[in-house]
């Protein structure tokens, strides 16, 4: 079963610059000093600037800060550096970390935007810091920067970023450094991928005579790249299954279920998870799809309602209602019932364990959640298999 674990930018030196494209105002600046933390903010359509912390801070593998320098109207790529990790893997829950530029790191005075990237490692999401092949490079802009994967399922790790030198409606807001005065520049990082949780029951074993082998879910526009100042994923019209769970081992014509260490699941119930990029359509509304496959082919398909718009980052799909790890009963381990829903659509804390079933209907309602805290403690990236 794999981990899911924080995803953090890897840099060449443990300190200072990676790279440095000038911006040619001459003269070198005072210290500046970067405060980068790393908030688990759950993010719904309607709060979408909530900074409340949800889930478990993970322990980081590296930090890195790219600045951008302006130019004219614009801002473009000028240097990058690395945020020691003693405040990240310390403690269990500490989440943050700082450096002081000093030597040959100092910044020239100009006008300049930031952002940081938290990744596990350099192969996970590619980062470029130019376009163009030399010597005809042009260094990427503070708009243009991205995060990007190979195809869209390959978003296997979290990845954090976060910005300083706009404000909170986007508009320029630089951090101005002189020759004479540095800069102190504290930056929180939150999820720029999406999430997507699902915890079923009742699955056929065959549809139509033929074995089921898997579930997948299918996402129409699925992205393979995110902006990395403001979560955004680019239009895509590219269709993927996001998550496969392998079914095996049906008893009397239904799975019956898995066994995953230290969870405890409803008896006959499956459950899976996995990062996808920001889902954004080119065109339309975003399909998603439940569907049940014999080998290759597709045997059955279960519309998911409430999704139609996308995923935004820093937001997780969930289909089925599980608030905790041990337990199936809710919060307050209560065999209650209990149906209160929250502001988010997910049912109340001490809610039971609710899997959405696949015995009727064509059609599954998922909601955005709030218990990335669940997802967390279950060390979820993609479906376990049954012990």
């Amino acid at each position: 079963m794999k981990k899911v674990i924080l995803m953090i930018a890897a840099c060449g030196l443990l300190l200072g610059a990676c790279s440095k494209s000038e911006p040619g105002t001459g003269g070198k600046a005072g210290a500046v000093t970067f405060k980068v933390t790393a908030v688990n903010s759950i993010h719904t359509r309607a709060d979408i600037n909530s900074t409340s912390e949800e889930g478990p801070i993970p322990a980081l593998g590296d930090v890195t800060v790219y600045a951008f320098a302006q130019n004219g109207s614009d801002y473009l790529y000028y240097g990058s550096y690395a945020i020691p990790l003693t405040g990240f893997i310390g403690e269990a829950g500490s989440n943050s970390g700082s450096t002081t530029l000093a030597g040959e790191n100092l910044i020239d005075p100009g006008n300049y935007k930031f952002i940081a990237v938290g990744r596990v490692a350099a192969a996970d999401y590619g980062i470029l810091t130019a376009t163009g092949t030399d010597p005809d490079t042009t260094p990427v802009s503070f708009d243009a920067f991205a995060a990007t994967i190979a195809e869209a399922n390959d978003a296997t790790n979290v990845i954090f970023a976060g910005i300083a030198g706009e404000d909170t409606a986007g508009a320029d807001d630089p951090i101005v450094i002189t020759a004479d005065k540095g800069a102190n520049v504290t930056i929180p990082m939150t999820r720029k991928v999406a999430g997507i949780f699902v915890y079923l029951s009742d699955i056929p074993d065959q549809i139509g005579g033929v074995n089921v082998t898997s579930l997948v879910v299918r996402v129409s526009h699925a992205s393979t790249s995110v902006l990395l100042h403001d979560g955004t994923g680019a239009p895509a019209s590219q269709v993927y299954d996001v998550l496969t769970i392998p079914l095996t081992g049906a008893v009397n014509g239904v799975f019956p279920g898995q066994t995953v260490s230290g969870v405890s699941l409803v008896p006959g119930s499956y459950i899976g998870s996995s990062y996808v990029l920001p889902v954004v359509p080119e065109t339309g509304e975003v399909e998603m799809t439940l569907v049940l496959k014999g080998g290759d082919t597709d045997l059955k398909t279960w519309n998911i309602t409430g999704e139609e718009a996308g995923l935004p980052a820093n937001t997780l799909m969930a289909i089925g209602i599980k608030n905790t790890t041990d337990g199936t009963n809710g919060a307050d381990g209560k065999d209650d019932d209990t149906t209160t829903e929250d502001e988010a659509g997910t049912g109340s804390p001490n809610q039971d364990d609710t899997p959405a079933s696949l015995s009727h209907s064509e059609s599954i309602t998922a909601n955005i959640s709030r218990n990335w805290d669940t997802v967390t403690n279950l060390e979820l990236e993609e479906a376990p298999q049954t012990e």
